[in-house]
């Protein structure tokens, strides 16, 4: 598992890269890019601010929060349906 992450990490910063130096578009291409090191900081504190019980990314209605969180808890923060 921890291999995975590290090659989920590895492309995620090749793809930044790749956008950085305006390979996909040359509007998005800046002077310099992050390192490695700072792109894996930023990359964390992002995921620890992410918080599922928002709903806010595919499949996050999915997703139980914890063992603790019972089914209407989980209907509580899921967005309305239509």
């Amino acid at each position: 598992m921890n291999h995975a992450k590290a090659i989920a990490v590895a492309t995620a910063y090749d793809m930044h890269l790749e956008a950085a130096e305006g390979a996909l578009d040359p509007d998005w291409r800046v002077t310099k890019p992050v390192d490695f090191f700072r792109f894996r900081e930023i990359l964390g504190m992002q995921a620890m601010k992410c918080d599922p019980r928002q709903r806010r990314h595919p499949g996050d209605e999915k997703f139980r929060v914890s063992t603790q969180q019972n089914q209407e808890q989980r209907r509580r923060s899921s967005p309305a349906r239509s």
